[in-house]
């Protein structure tokens, strides 16, 4: 893929005219309008300001068509616990507008998502076949555990090639008062 660098056009096959590009604070409200339009609801983004509030999420992504932002990756930081301890990423979220799916564009922000974390573990909860395409399998697949998931599954992780992780994974919670959502890495 083209457009592993901030700023950059990301090229995808079919897709409008666009950039993957690292999230700013301006793009917040419009990614609550993609997020409720791709997912139907408020609840998803209600869950995503449950854990910016919490300081859980680091900066994600934003594809932009036409200079609008059209699309987002949304990213957090967990832990596996095991010796050594090693960062986990985990994949909140992949939305994109409606009238804007199936473009290459949800595409476009999972492979630079996992292109920004070459050496980490990254988990995500969602459309099962939707993430295989990118590599992601069962966690018990991989010798990683989630007893306590912050949002329902199915789990899958992408991990790196060498070493492969095993162990408790410990992904960060939203305050209370946040939304709980089913399955989050999903409407691309």
């Amino acid at each position: 893929m083209s457009g592993d660098v901030e700023g950059e056009p990301s090229v995808v096959a079919g897709a409008p005219a666009g950039l993957v590009r690292i999230e700013r604070n301006a793009d917040r409200a419009r990614i609550e309008v993609v997020l409720a339009d791709a997912f139907g609801t408020r609840e998803v983004g209600a869950f995503v300001d449950g854990l910016r509030a919490a300081g859980a999420l680091v900066p994600g992504l934003v594809a932009e068509v036409d200079g609008r932002v059209v699309g987002a990756a949304l990213l957090a930081r967990g832990s596996l616990r095991a010796e050594p301890a090693r960062p986990v990423g985990w994949l909140v979220v992949v939305a994109v507008e409606r009238t804007l799916q199936r473009l290459g564009i949800g595409t476009a922000l999972i492979e630079r998502v996992l292109a920004l974390e070459p050496d980490a573990p990254i988990l995500a909860a969602g459309p099962r076949r939707l993430l295989e395409r990118f590599g992601f399998v069962p966690l018990a697949r991989v010798g990683l555990e989630l007893p306590d998931p912050p949002i329902a599954g199915p789990w899958l992780a992408h991990v790196p090639r060498s070493p492969s992780p095993a162990g408790v994974v410990e992904l960060p919670r939203p305050r209370a008062e946040a939304t709980p959502v089913e399955g989050g890495a999903g409407a691309a």
